[in-house]
């Protein structure tokens, strides 16, 4: 991950998302929850840096239940704060609470 987290502090986003994306499945294949929530987090932040909001959204969604079942609690947050800013963002703040609400649960 830590090359994926250079291209993405490079600004490199398109590579960054590629490379991230590339190694999902072996994560998935590993099962290994705690390093799958992070490789789902980083694509997300790497697809929200690029401006792909919806696919960022889906990242940090995918994301949620593995840091949960890993105890990755601040990842967590930052994950459920980002999804937040990216409802507000969506133009729909009137129904933000009840959006993210059920994917807190």
């Amino acid at each position: 991950m830590a090359f994926g987290d250079i291209l993405l502090r490079t600004k490199k986003y398109s590579l960054a998302i590629e490379y991230y994306e590339k190694a999902k499945p072996y994560f998935i294949q590993q099962k290994n929850d705690s390093n799958l929530a992070q490789i789902l987090k980083s694509t997300a932040d790497a697809y929200r840096a690029g401006s792909f909001m919806r696919k960022a959204f889906e990242n940090y969604r995918e994301a949620l239940p593995y840091l949960r079942s890993s105890n990755q609690l601040k990842l967590l947050n930052e994950c459920q704060d980002a999804m937040g800013d990216l409802v507000l963002n969506f133009r729909d703040p009137a129904n933000a609470v009840t959006f993210l609400s059920a994917h807190y649960n």
